[in-house]
């Protein structure tokens, strides 16, 4: 990215803007946003995580408060998973049209008196408007929080030790979704542990008017581990590679969550009726046999296949390319695909719509699974 994309800052600002500037950031507008793309260097800012801690600021992130003494039943109707889950835990969920259509998927962390959703950028009113569509005679209320609450996220293997460093205390030993309040200099904030992007994480709420400082403090933190900030350009690699798919790439509202392999993670097959569960229901009736899969590729040659770029399995067009980045993992092109049913095993050889007609080869995700995969290191 050139020195021009942070003049031209367009989008939402997030609240630490300023600190973001200070550190150089390059920005980009991401989902109604204006982000951090890099700090100036995507592949030092993807090892830090890999290798070592970043810290990404992910305020971004749209946030809904679900509150009224029917809040679990009502949310138990409304999405895939269980929600009926002890106070300080959570779970992974997906919100669904009447057709098993995905709307959105979302972290939910059960709280003494409230539901927080956690969900995509840019997403947040939307999905608010329409869970009230539901909300008849219940007694229910959802807010959009996004403004008030900014989220930190520190990423990577050395992520316990410095939170253990900036608020004196080690986290405790936490489940994914599970939450833990500490006081930070006389404030109570909230931090989740998060098993995304290559390794254990946490995520940090916090007011606006205590996140500034606290930034600060893990930054300090972080770099004394050799880490620094991270943008959304090494984010998305991390992504890809740990084979999460992203509302807006891989996810949309044609996605049935079995075809984007949500259905472990993310969905409830005994805990009762939900928007859209009927469908949901019967392709696991029929064994999950779905028309289309999603896939991670590995692809010949240096370039990036444009998002949407066809595959076929000799002329047959099987299959779409929804992300695509390149891997420090296995230095090479790797992407997520909807492929079709017949056509996605793996180990199966596609190819691209292009001049070179470039092998795309199924391969088991994570990317980490692949024979060869290792990390680049700095040096290299």
């Amino acid at each position: 990215m050139n020195d021009s994309a942070d003049q031209s800052i367009i989008g939402r600002l997030l609240p630490l803007v300023a600190q973001h500037r200070a550190l150089g950031a390059q920005f980009a507008e991401i989902q109604g946003w204006s982000l951090p793309q890099s700090y100036g260097d995507w592949l030092q800012e993807y090892e830090h995580v890999r290798q070592r801690v970043g810290l990404i600021d992910h305020s971004a992130r749209a946030r809904l408060r679900v509150t009224g003494r029917d809040r679990c039943e009502f949310l138990q109707g409304m999405v895939s998973n269980d929600v009926n889950v002890p106070v300080g835990a959570g779970t992974y969920a997906c919100f669904l049209n009447a057709k098993g259509h995905l709307l959105a998927d979302m972290r939910i962390y059960c709280r003494p008196d409230e539901y927080l959703l956690d969900l995509d950028p840019g997403v947040g009113e939307e999905i608010r408007t329409k869970l009230d569509f539901y909300v008849i005679m219940s007694d229910i209320t959802i807010t959009d929080i996004t403004g008030d609450i900014a989220v930190l996220a520190v990423r990577g293997p050395k992520s316990a030790n410095v939170l253990g460093e900036v608020l004196g205390q080690s986290p405790p030993e936490l489940s994914e979704y599970a939450q833990w309040l500490v006081s930070y200099d006389g404030v109570e904030i909230m931090v989740v542990r998060i098993g995304k992007s290559g390794s254990v994480g946490y995520d940090v709420w916090a007011s606006p008017a205590a996140a500034a400082a606290l930034w600060q403090q893990l930054l300090v933190a972080v770099q004394s581990h050799i880490g620094g900030p991270v943008g959304y350009a090494a984010e998305e690699v991390l992504r890809v590679e740990d084979g999460i798919p992203r509302l807006g790439a891989d996810l949309d509202d044609s996605t049935i969550p079995q075809e984007a392999g949500l259905e472990q993670s993310a969905v409830s097959f005994t805990k009762g009726c939900y928007v859209g569960q009927e469908t949901v229901a019967r392709l696991d009736s029929r064994g999950g046999n779905v028309s289309r899969r999603l896939r991670g590729l590995i692809i010949e040659g240096d370039s990036l296949p444009a998002r949407g770029s066809r595959l076929f399995s000799n002329t047959r067009d099987v299959g779409r390319i929804t992300s695509a980045v390149h891997s420090p993992l296995l230095h090479k092109v790797i992407a997520l695909a909807n492929i079709q049913r017949g056509f996605n095993d793996v180990g199966t050889d596609l190819h691209l719509d292009d001049q070179q007609k470039r092998t795309a080869s199924i391969v088991e995700l994570p990317f980490s699974r692949t024979p060869g995969a290792k990390a680049a290191s700095i040096s290299e």
